[in-house]
């Protein structure tokens, strides 16, 4: 196989391989949510309030399945549906306190569950995987359009 393919096997392989390592059956059991749920919640903990369309993109979804995630997190207090003052036709989706909340919690037992393995991330290593996880969010992001 050439080197190119190996890669892009090495990228479809991480994502499985980044949920495996952090959640754990302990967070899993203490945070249960859908994969799309959670990176709906994730997306707008980082980029604020969208609207449907856009967070429909942010999350690979259909502006159908993004209905039924966002009414599943609505049915959680996890997000609020609102309206755009300037196009009442615009529905507009943002994190609650309780979805916050959530993000906050679930990110600090995932650390915590990393220190009770055993692993510390450096300075040093904090750096290089801000670095990477850029140079790759980028490359994702060029390679999407």
């Amino acid at each position: 196989m050439d080197k190119e393919k190996q890669i892009m096997n090495r990228i479809i392989h991480l994502s499985t391989s980044v949920r495996r390592a952090i959640f754990t059956p302990n967070i899993s059991s203490r945070y249960p949510i859908g994969r799309k749920q959670l990176s709906a919640l994730t997306s707008l903990s980082e980029k604020g309030m969208m609207n449907m369309t856009q967070l429909a993109r942010q999350i690979d979804v259909s502006n159908q399945q993004l209905t039924k995630i966002v009414d599943v997190l609505v049915g959680k207090d996890m997000v609020e549906r609102k309206y755009d003052q300037n196009n009442r036709r615009v529905v507009l989706v943002d994190l609650s306190d309780k979805g916050r909340e959530y993000i906050e919690n679930m990110t600090s037992a995932v650390m915590e569950s990393l220190k009770d393995r055993g692993i510390s991330i450096s300075k040093t290593q904090l750096k290089a995987l801000d670095e990477h996880l850029s140079y790759i969010e980028k490359f994702l992001a060029d390679i999407a359009k």
